[in-house]
């Protein structure tokens, strides 16, 4: 998981890593969505306004776009 600044530098947050997966599972879980790749998580991130993009071979879940989301 990254944050994201300004003026576009990453910085990764460990300590908030297992808060920001657990926001992203109970949204995935109370919007039952259903997801098979990374693409698809990614499509279906952003149309819940969650920023998940892919750098090189992996995926970054961008922190700012995690709030707590009312569905």
């Amino acid at each position: 998981m990254v944050s994201v600044a300004g003026d576009g530098r990453r910085k990764a947050l460990n300590h908030w890593n297992k808060t920001a997966k657990g926001w992203l599972v109970s949204l995935l879980g109370r919007t039952q969505a259903s997801v098979s790749s990374m693409v698809e998580l990614a499509a279906w991130a952003a149309a819940h306004g969650v920023v998940i993009e892919q750098v090189g071979n992996g995926w970054d879940l961008v922190a700012e776009s995690l709030e707590p989301v009312a569905v």
